[in-house]
């Protein structure tokens, strides 16, 4: 027993460390024609990813381990180093609020998830945000007007004060979260907030200046 765990303990680690070195893997007639500059792989156990970086200075990231993760973005090239900034800023998902006058109203995620049911009654004013295609982030807390007031809306609870709105934060999880957003309805009976984005941010990985030093036909990561 103990034994097998060493042996996960050390594929775990070098997988740690070959997670930060890519190698070119050259390109494909397709890949040139497509406006491909570079093609870095990395493969380890049951893990692989493929950075692409094309010569329009956008890029794109693919990355298979126990779930599919993907990426894209602008990348530069500062003294051999490539510096990596994804489309989405974690610290700043835009989102659409949609306000209801009544706390009765089934909203878009309800009715997709089971279009017969009746209108639940909430203890909290949010509902579980959602993305474009009625997804919930079920991990999410809407910070209301500070930082230690906030609401859980999976388990339909809240936390401090929160018997006024004037802005809200929403932290999704997984590292994704907005600004303050001030409020331009403070009256509403339920507010739902839907992410503008047609996937879940667990399924996304976002670079803000991630860095990989040239090393030959190799990527290594830098901090």
């Amino acid at each position: 027993m103990k034994f097998s765990f060493l042996i996960i303990v050390i594929l775990h680690f070098n997988l740690l460390l070959t997670a930060q070195t890519f190698q070119n893997r050259g390109l494909t007639e397709q890949e040139e024609k497509n406006g491909v500059k570079a093609v870095f792989i990395n493969t380890a156990f049951e893990y692989s990813a493929k950075l692409t970086l094309f010569k329009n200075a956008t890029f794109t990231y693919e990355e298979n381990a126990t779930n599919h993760i993907f990426s894209g973005g602008k990348w530069i090239n500062k003294n051999d180093v490539i510096v990596l900034n994804s489309e989405i800023d974690s610290n700043e998902v835009f989102v659409k609020l949609l306000y209801f006058d009544s706390d009765t109203v089934r909203t878009y995620y309800e009715e997709a998830q089971n279009s017969q049911m009746n209108a639940p009654l909430y203890r909290t004013k949010f509902q579980v945000p959602i993305n474009l295609k009625g997804s919930p982030f079920p991990d999410s807390r809407i910070f209301v007007n500070n930082d230690s007031s906030y609401c859980f809306p999976f388990f339909d609870t809240c936390v401090g004060e929160v018997s006024s709105f004037n802005k809200i934060k929403i932290d999704f999880g997984d590292g994704f979260k907005t600004k303050w957003i001030m409020l331009n309805n403070r009256h509403f009976k339920r507010l739902l907030i839907v992410a503008q984005y047609s996937f879940l941010f667990n399924d996304y990985l976002a670079f803000r200046n991630y860095k990989l030093k040239i090393d030959g036909n190799r990527l290594l990561k830098i901090d």
